[in-house]
């Protein structure tokens, strides 16, 4: 009998995102009549879930919305869910290996039920922003819940003109989507965990896992460590800096143009991208703990002690892996922002706020927005040339399954080298 073929879990989430990528083109080009270019900067940027957008959200039609809301929510579902349904739709199996991977646990929960898991996790807290939002923003039930999946998707899409500007001064509004938006980011282990807590144990359980530990104490000080910055340094007001960061660091909804937005919060916003949500939740980002754990190697590795956080030692091989996925993001910013600069004339870099801060340093936030998925904007985008939106195309879609895909590999171990060579030091520092 010829041995069942194992599907490599590494390829899941780009040909995945691909696949979803494309089709979502081809129906909204039809749908809405849009360009090849412009069909697919939205589908990919829906996917993906960034929010970056070449055509206004609130201009397409209500089936182009609907569309876009789709996608948003396959996408915001995360690798977890697609690779399952990927796996099972190309009728091959998982690796053990693989699944653990997948499921984020030692046996127990498989990874088919996990999916349902995540599935009514997602659902549930969408019906509540739902709740949260109707009868408050937009014209009906659909703006509402367009918002509530957009916001706990982390996606940054928002049917509404001027994206949250016109509800900037609501509470309610701003409060629920705040509530939206966090939650999405912290990683549907974090959040299982969380209800397992509050639903079965009553707070006499076991303490939380380090992962979850660090989850939550990664984004309180990411997120709130950011909204204090920006109140010191840019003067914003406690709302308006709470939400700025939260938005800049998971979901690309604005209440404030960016032109606003001073050099230094600038750089803050630029770190908040680059550092996103927690891992398996619906932000990008090179992750929470992958930051935390880079902060924390530095000093280990330098004095070759072990990484040790939290009173649990970090196996080398996490560690290999968080130093691959924040080296292998700096350079996609980098080489987006490159491609972006040669590809864009001078002129229409600077003519769109925040035009201040010079062509280069505009791209370079939308570098980092595409690459960390967030949708943030200065309002360049829908300005750039053919060929600079195709490479924001690519810096989305990298963005999105580079992380994972860089974590997947580690379980898809090659043969072992035959051949190995001699060690020579080099000079560093």
């Amino acid at each position: 009998m010829a041995e069942r073929r194992v599907f490599a879990p590494a390829a899941v989430a780009p040909i995945g995102f691909a696949v979803f990528a494309l089709l979502g083109a081809v129906v909204l080009g039809i749908v809405e009549d849009l360009g090849p270019v412009e069909a697919l900067f939205t589908a990919t940027s829906a996917v993906c879930v960034t929010g970056l957008t070449v055509v206004d959200t609130d201009s397409l039609s209500r089936t182009g919305q609907t569309i876009i809301l789709a996608l948003i929510q396959i996408g915001g579902l995360g690798t977890m869910t697609l690779g399952v349904l990927l796996v099972r739709a190309l009728g091959r199996r998982l690796s053990l290996e693989g699944e653990s991977q997948f499921t984020g646990e030692q046996g127990g929960t498989g990874a088919g039920r996990l999916a349902l898991i995540v599935a009514g996790f997602t659902l549930v807290i969408e019906g509540l922003g739902f709740l949260g939002l109707r009868g408050r923003v937009g014209t009906g039930d659909f703006d509402a819940m367009f918002l509530s999946v957009s916001a706990f998707c982390n996606a940054g899409f928002s049917p509404l003109a001027g994206s949250l500007a016109a509800h900037r001064d609501d509470s309610a509004v701003i409060s629920v989507m705040l509530v939206l938006i966090f939650l999405g980011g912290l990683g549907f282990p974090v959040l299982r965990s969380l209800g397992r807590r509050l639903w079965r144990q009553k707070h006499r359980g076991p303490r939380f896992s380090l992962h979850t530990r660090l989850a939550l104490g990664g984004s309180a000080v990411l997120l709130f460590g950011g909204a204090l910055i920006l109140m010191l340094l840019e003067g914003a007001g406690p709302g308006d800096a709470l939400f700025l960061s939260v938005a800049g660091s998971r979901a690309g909804f604005q209440t404030m143009p960016m032109a606003h937005i001073g050099a230094a919060g600038f750089l803050i916003l630029c770190l908040l991208m680059f550092v996103g949500g927690s891992p398996a939740g619906t932000a990008g980002g090179v992750k929470t703990t992958t930051f935390l754990l880079c902060l924390v190697a530095g000093r280990g590795l330098a004095r070759r002690e072990s990484i040790v956080m939290g009173g649990r030692t970090i196996p080398d091989d996490l560690v290999r892996r968080a130093i691959s996925i924040v080296s292998a993001s700096v350079a996609a910013v980098l080489v987006t922002a490159l491609g972006l600069f040669v590809l864009t004339p001078p002129h229409i870099a600077g003519s769109v706020p925040p035009s201040s801060h010079g062509p280069f340093a505009t791209l370079l936030f939308e570098a980092f927005s595409a690459v960390g998925t967030v949708g943030l904007s200065t309002g360049v985008t829908p300005h750039l040339t053919t060929p600079a939106h195709l490479l924001l195309v690519l810096a989305m879609w990298a963005g999105r399954v580079g992380p994972l895909s860089l974590a997947l590999l580690a379980f898809d171990k090659g043969p072992t080298p035959m051949v190995t060579y001699p060690q020579e030091r080099v000079l560093v520092g």
